[in-house]
């Protein structure tokens, strides 16, 4: 995997052991017009990137927010979170959407326009 951004630190932060204090590293800003509120241009893209947001919790985007456009596995997903969204947006919707759609249609854009 390779990541979608580097964030350029003068120095890493230490505890007093000498080791990295994971809680003192700051999360990168977005850019601007990045962000689910400032895509969206429909209500079921609003919905899908709720569903995608919570299916990330914690372990994608530290923002919180999920770009409408971006792609999923670019956002942090995982197979997990895949099949996790298929669950949602069948309950959610109504709609049986498999994982391997979710993965052709690798945005929230794109799957709002598939649902």
């Amino acid at each position: 995997m390779v990541p979608s951004a580097f964030h350029r630190l003068d120095e890493l932060p230490v505890n007093v052991n000498g080791k990295i204090d994971r809680s003192r590293l700051t999360v990168p800003a977005r850019e601007p017009g990045t962000a689910a509120e400032d895509g969206a241009r429909s209500p079921l893209e609003t919905a899908v990137v709720h569903l995608w947001t919570g299916a990330l919790g914690s372990d994608g985007d530290r923002s919180g927010n999920c770009a409408v456009s971006g792609g999923f596995l670019e956002q942090g997903g995982t197979s997990l979170h895949f099949i996790q969204l298929a669950s949602q947006l069948k309950v959610v919707f109504g709609v049986e959407m498999g994982v391997e759609e979710i993965f052709v249609h690798n945005s929230a854009e794109k799957l709002a326009r598939a649902t």
